[in-house]
């Protein structure tokens, strides 16, 4: 049962992933990376379809770290290796509650990150 709700929730990222693939980037963002003084390195924690990530190579960030579960996203990370020649990092990492497996802290996301 765990092993189809986990192949059903992994659908809906690469679905969700793929449909905003295109988005611009969010205006949190460019409000926060014209606050970065240093742009040596970011975080995009949670990188789905890697628009931020793209940002903040745009905007001039050295180099920057994606972290994501979605096997989708590893393979747009993949893909675009071209285009981010030896500035971007791919980390698969899920994200895990200390509390049962069901909880709503583990559905927020909330938790310590395990690697696989």
């Amino acid at each position: 049962m765990e092993k189809q709700a986990e192949a059903n929730r992994s659908a809906r990222f690469a679905s969700y992933i793929e449909a905003r693939r295109f988005d611009p980037p969010r205006p949190l963002l460019i409000k926060a990376a014209a606050l970065v003084a240093r742009r040596e390195h970011a975080l995009d924690a949670g990188a789905g379809a890697l628009n931020a990530t793209k940002y903040l190579l745009s905007a001039g960030f050295a180099h920057v770290t994606v972290l994501d579960a979605s096997p989708h996203a590893q393979k747009i990370a993949e893909a675009a290796q071209e285009f981010f020649t030896r500035v971007v990092t791919f980390t698969a990492a899920r994200f895990t509650s200390p509390c049962s497996a069901g909880s709503s802290s583990r559905r927020r996301g909330t938790g310590r990150a395990r690697r696989r």
